[in-house]
């Protein structure tokens, strides 16, 4: 059943990755469906824990903001970077896979603080307070995004940055509008 499943993982991870990624048949008892594990650099190895880092305090901060929104922007801009966030950090999953770069499983503690602090808020400062949160932590990650996607050397790195970098830019323009009203259009 092990073997399956690692075939059937293998399987899927080579029709998602550039060829470099995939080893020769004669290397393993896989064969032509088997990946080498690439070892990541330092480079890449910080940009895939601190975008997973990020991603995980973006998802916990969307789900609060779906949550505990006052106003209808504020739970749609929740569901919206949470989704967007979720999504990242399942193609960054599979990369990690490959390159053995363990990503974070939850929020760091400084980002766990900064939840707890917003969930005590009340309603009326709530949707301004999780705007300004989430604008901080999404100007973070589209930095890093584009950062990575000009001077990364890892192809599968730079695409995943490059995919992901228009539709954060739009929800860091959503969290300044919600942490500032008076922006808005």
């Amino acid at each position: 059943m092990k073997m399956h499943l690692l075939a059937a993982s293998a399987c899927v991870l080579s029709m998602a990755l550039p060829a470099p990624a995939l080893a020769s048949a004669s290397a393993s008892p896989l064969g032509a469906h088997a990946v080498q594990v690439a070892r990541a650099s330092h480079s890449e190895w910080k940009f895939m824990r601190t975008a997973g880092g990020l991603g995980q305090a973006l998802i916990a901060t969307g789900k609060l903001a779906q949550a505990r929104g006052q106003d209808v922007a504020t739970r749609r801009f929740g569901k919206a970077v949470a989704q967007e966030s979720a999504a990242m950090l399942r193609e960054l999953s599979l990369l990690s896979l490959l390159t053995q770069v363990p990503l974070p499983s939850r929020p760091n503690r400084q980002e766990r603080k900064a939840l707890r602090e917003l969930k005590q808020l009340s309603t009326g400062a709530f949707d301004r307070a999780v705007g300004k949160h989430a604008g901080e932590l999404l100007q973070r990650l589209v930095a890093l995004l584009e950062q990575e996607s000009a001077a990364g050397k890892d192809q599968a790195l730079r695409a995943l940055a490059r995919e992901y970098l228009p539709a954060l830019r739009d929800r860091l323009g959503e969290a300044r509008s919600l942490a500032d009203p008076a922006t808005q259009p």
